[in-house]
C-alpha cells in the first residue's frame, strides 16, 4: 500500500466523505459516513468524528495535513472560515484556513466559501467542485462558461478568464419539498407517475411564462381534479415547472451556449434533460471527482 501523505474531506451538511492520498495524490483509502454537520453537536466533536475514521492511518512523528471543504467551515461548523470575495481563480486561492486541532497528529486547513455582495448571496462547499471543473479544463486560464451545481438550493456559476465572476441561488429543490409534501399540491404529487415528456414540457412552459408560475402551480393540481391525462404525472409537471422557471432565471446572468453540470445523480439528469428541452448543450462532470480535484488545488497551495 502507498504511503499516506494528506486527507481530503467533504464535510457537507447531511454527509462526511474522506479520501487518503499518497504524495502523487493516488487515493491510499475512503471512508464515507452521515455524519454531516447537522449531526454534530459542537465544535469539538469535528475532531473527534474525523479521529474515528482516520486514527488507525496517524503516526506520532508526523502530523499528516488534512484539507477540508464543505460545512465544516460554517459558523456552526468546526471553523469559521469565512468567504472570499469575486472575482476571483478558485484554483488560484490564497486564504485556506488553519484551524485549530487540540491533536498534535492532526493540521486541519479548512477551504473557505464564496459571496457576493451585490446581489447578495453565498456558497459554501460548491466553490471547490467549482475549481475542480476548472482543473479539468485543458486551458484553465482561459475558461469561460456557465456551471451548474444541482442541488437542494442549486448554484450557478459564471466564469470569466478562469475566474468565478458571478453567481446566484436557486432553493429550486427546498420549494419542490415544501410544495410536494405541504400545499395542496401535495395530493397531486405523492403517488404520481413520472413522464419525461410531460417534464420537458414543463420545463418550456414555465421558461417562457416565468411571471406566470403561481397560476402555472396550481395547474398541476386542476389536470389532476379534472381527470385529464397530465394529472397523472403531476410530480413530473411539479418538478419541470420549478427547474423551468430557474433557467428562466439564470438566463438573465448571461448567454448561455453550454452548461458544465457537477452531479452524476438523478437530479443532474433532471437538469441535462431540462437543457436539452431548451436547446442548450451540457457537459456532465462527477461531483465526487471535481471536489477531490478542487481540494487537490487547494494543498497545492498549502504546500506550495
Amino acid at each position: 500500500m502507498s504511503t499516506l501523505a494528506w486527507i481530503a474531506v467533504d464535510w457537507g451538511t447531511s454527509s462526511l466523505r474522506i479520501w487518503g492520498l499518497d504524495k502523487d495524490a493516488n487515493t491510499v483509502f475512503e471512508a464515507t459516513s452521515n455524519e454531516g454537520m447537522a449531526s454534530i453537536a459542537c465544535a469539538a466533536d469535528f475532531e473527534t468524528t474525523l479521529l474515528s475514521h482516520i486514527e488507525t492511518c496517524l503516526t506520532a512523528t508526523d502530523p499528516v495535513t488534512v484539507v477540508c471543504c464543505g460545512m465544516v467551515g460554517a459558523k456552526q461548523g468546526w471553523h469559521d472560515a469565512g468567504y472570499q470575495s469575486l472575482p476571483i481563480n478558485p484554483l488560484a486561492r490564497q486564504q485556506v484556513v488553519r484551524v485549530p486541532a487540540t491533536d498534535s497528529r492532526l493540521q486541519v486547513w479548512v477551504v473557505p466559501g464564496l459571496c457576493q455582495r451585490q446581489p447578495a448571496d453565498v456558497m459554501r462547499g460548491e466553490e471547490t467542485q467549482i475549481a475542480g471543473v476548472l482543473a479539468q479544463m485543458a486551458n484553465q486560464q482561459a475558461f469561460s462558461g456557465m456551471v451548474c451545481l444541482p442541488g437542494t438550493h442549486s448554484k450557478w456559476a459564471l466564469c470569466d478568464a478562469g475566474e468565478v465572476t458571478q453567481f446566484a441561488t436557486f432553493m429550486t429543490g427546498e420549494m419542490f419539498a415544501l410544495l410536494a409534501k405541504q400545499s395542496v399540491l401535495r395530493f397531486s404529487v405523492a403517488d404520481s407517475d413520472w413522464d419525461a415528456e410531460i417534464f420537458k414540457a414543463a420545463v418550456k412552459e414555465a421558461f417562457a411564462q416565468p411571471a406566470s408560475i403561481s397560476n402555472l402551480l396550481f395547474s398541476v393540481r386542476a389536470t389532476d381534479v379534472l381527470g385529464q391525462a397530465a394529472g397523472a404525472f403531476g410530480k413530473a409537471r411539479l418538478s419541470g415547472l420549478l427547474i423551468g422557471l430557474e433557467l428562466a432565471g439564470v438566463l438573465v446572468l448571461s448567454e448561455i451556449n453550454q452548461v458544465h453540470l457537477v452531479g452524476g445523480s438523478e437530479l443532474a439528469e433532471l437538469y441535462q434533460q431540462a437543457c436539452d428541452a431548451l436547446l442548450i448543450d451540457t457537459q456532465v462532470h462527477s461531483g465526487e471527482t471535481c471536489v477531490l480535484a478542487g481540494l487537490k488545488a487547494a494543498y497545492k497551495q498549502i504546500v506550495s
